[in-house]
């Protein structure tokens, strides 16, 4: 908001600093400045005020207040003394019904006869100009400079154009679906209406929309002689979806949204009364009309001063913050030597608590005061979190290996729960989904891995990727587990997708030191049927694992075998058998024929081509020997390569010589 230097200076008793050094002192205990402005003789501060201190300070009474807290000077208040005519009541001229009073807890209205509309006095025009208001006459332009003044929203109904059937009553109600106002702008907006918006209306239609803007239809002219003034405190959130649903903001909507002190309509009726009698030459009627809620009572805080030097970080003395709560406008209603008893000012809404109460004496005694040291704390070392080491242990090694990590829902909805045939006995469902595409909890890793896939192959032409993360199931005994899914997509042959995925898996177990955990049931070659429901055109290997079972099983005592000093020898096999025949079932007929002198055995090529017999496919393997004692022979190796054929063929494959 833009507040005139000025005008600011009216409301300080005392010698104000110079406007640099004004918008300093603000900008280091409450504000920022957005600029600093020089318009003719003023300077024109524009002063970001948050929603916070809104209520009190998009006034320029307010910031004057906080001036004077920060200079040590005195508030200044304006006149608000006027002569009425007692003959002359105002609610014989006017009565005031509030359908709702959630909508609305307070509103007045004051009445002035026999004003003359006119031109304003050009120190209110300039001052009104100079904060963005431009000027239109006399009472309007009073109610825009008490509302700059103040903070509280005004507006003046010409009274004689108020409809009256037994007598001329306003009425704040809701909107009727269908009904329009024209508003008091250039174009004469035929605006519609209905029952979310506040309005102000006669016996016979809206006059007003509450709190954003006048109506057309009594608006003050040249020919008005009778003034109504409103001052009102409406509901600040009915109040903002109006004017958002409107798409009408307006100073006075601005202030309504944040929120309002009703208390504030006294001095601010007195005040535009005040002006009115002595620019527009009125006459006020007795009185006001004031219809409202029982007002909240006075905010009282206790404020303790051991917590005050403690939240602080240092000792204020008592009589500076004494000292600063009384420029601020709270009373003391009881003083001890350990603490204070504070009542807020009502038109600080923010005060609410005792550290509320620290922050301003913080602020305003100066935050440099507090000295700089060093916080006293006992340093230790972190609990040491097995789980979490265990995760990002097997988070590096996927990396490493070039893998990228999926953070994906814990929810799917029912096109997962069909295509991948999972039972209602075993999904929990979401008691209020956010959608029906979220309606359950996951039981599974693969329905997002495997979409993962699907959306990454249209960019690259091979995926790597894994998560980490909890499933939920009813059928477990642990309903929420932690697991790791892994998922390997390409062009090369399943079988040897296969044999990467196991050895990629087999490097995460040997790095978290998990030992005899079986991968056979948790690493799958994805069924052709299932990649193509979901219009995955590639080989895919997939697997789950229960990461907390591989957790509970790390860390187990490892065993160290020496290298031994003697060579190895390699030899190859080669292996025949039906297409269906799993690699891996091969390679545990070697290893148990084989024995103890098989060091290594690595599966490195799969072959089915025309050159062998329909249905079937050649596995070979390279096959290490070494032993701890003794260099083998050759007879030796020969040897056990014979009872390796010999398994081999037991099982009906044939070994290729």
């Amino acid at each position: 908001m833009k507040y005139s230097y000025n005008w600011l200076k009216d409301y300080i008793a005392g010698k104000m600093p110079s406007p640099q050094k004004l918008a300093d002192f603000l900008m280091g205990s409450a504000f920022e400045i957005d600029s600093l402005e020089k318009k003719g003789s003023d300077w024109i501060l524009d002063i970001k005020v948050l929603s916070n201190r809104a209520p009190d300070c998009l006034s320029h009474i307010g910031i004057a207040r906080e001036i004077a807290a920060i200079t040590n000077c005195k508030l200044k208040m304006p006149a608000c003394d006027s002569v009425v005519n007692k003959k002359h009541k105002a609610n014989d001229f006017i009565a005031v019904k509030i359908d709702d009073k959630k909508d609305c807890a307070r509103y007045t209205a004051s009445v002035v006869l026999g004003v003359k509309v006119g031109d304003s006095p050009k120190y209110m025009r300039d001052r009104l100009t100079a904060c963005g208001l431009q000027g239109l006459n006399n009472i309007v332009d009073i109610t825009n400079f008490v509302m700059l003044e103040t903070g509280q929203p005004l507006h003046a109904f010409d009274l004689d154009k108020i409809s009256e059937r037994t007598k001329k009553t306003i009425i704040v109600r809701r909107a009727k679906r269908g009904e329009y106002i024209k508003t008091l702008d250039k174009e004469k907006t035929n605006i519609p209406l209905d029952e979310s918006v506040l309005v102000i209306a006669d016996g016979d239609r809206p006059i007003a929309i509450a709190g954003i803007k006048g109506g057309l239809d009594t608006g003050i002219d040249e020919k008005t002689k009778n003034i109504v003034v409103e001052a009102a405190n409406f509901n600040s959130v009915l109040i903002r979806r109006a004017s958002q649903k409107l798409k009408i903001r307006t100073d006075a909507s601005w202030r309504f949204e944040n929120g309002l002190d009703a208390n504030l309509i006294d001095f601010a009726q007195k005040r535009v009364v005040h002006l009115i009698q002595k620019i527009a030459k009125g006459e006020p009627a007795l009185g006001i009309v004031d219809v409202r809620v029982a007002l909240p009572a006075p905010k009282k805080i206790q404020l303790d001063f051991a917590y005050l030097n403690s939240l602080l970080g240092a000792e204020p003395p008592k009589t500076i913050a004494l000292k600063i709560l009384q420029s601020l406008g709270c009373k003391i209603i009881k003083k001890t030597a350990d603490s204070l008893l504070v009542e807020a000012p009502s038109q600080r809404l923010d005060l609410k608590t005792q550290e509320d109460l620290i922050e301003e004496i913080g602020r305003l005694w100066g935050l440099a005061e507090i000295p700089k040291v060093f916080p006293k704390v006992i340093l230790g070392a972190p609990v040491f979190n097995k789980n979490l080491a265990a995760e990002n242990k097997a988070k590096d090694v996927l990396a490493k290996l070039r893998f990228s990590e999926a953070y994906n829902y814990t929810f799917i909805g029912d096109t997962e729960k069909e295509i991948f045939d999972f039972k209602d006995e075993e999904l929990w469902e979401i008691a209020n989904p956010v959608s029906e595409l979220n309606k359950y909890l996951r039981p599974s890793l693969r329905p997002y891995l495997l979409r993962n896939v699907k959306e990454n192959l249209k960019n690259f032409s091979e995926v790597k990727m894994f998560e980490i993360g909890k499933v939920f199931s009813k059928k477990d005994k642990e309903q929420e587990t932690l697991r790791l899914g892994l998922v390997m997509a390409g062009k090369e042959k399943a079988e040897e997708l296969f044999f990467q995925a196991k050895g990629v898996l087999e490097a995460v177990l040997a790095e978290l030191g998990a030992s005899n955990f079986s991968l056979d049931s948790c690493l799958n070659i994805v069924d052709k049927n299932l990649l193509e429901k979901l219009g995955i055109k590639a080989n895919v290997i997939l697997a789950e694992i229960d990461f907390e079972e591989v957790i509970r099983r790390s860390g187990e005592q490892k065993k160290y075998q020496l290298i031994s000093v003697y060579p190895s020898s390699l030899r190859d096999i080669a292996v025949l058998t039906p297409q269906e025949t799993k690699a891996l079932d091969v390679l545990e007929v070697i290893k148990s024929a084989a024995g103890k002198l098989l060091v290594e055995l690595e599966l490195f090529d799969v072959y089915a081509g025309a050159s062998l017999p329909e249905g079937k496919k050649n596995l070979a393997f390279h096959l290490t020997y070494q032993s701890q004692e003794k260099t083998l022979s050759a007879q030796e190796i020969d040897e056990i390569q014979q009872k390796i054929f010999t398994a081999v063929e037991i099982r009906g494959w044939q070994v290729r010589k």
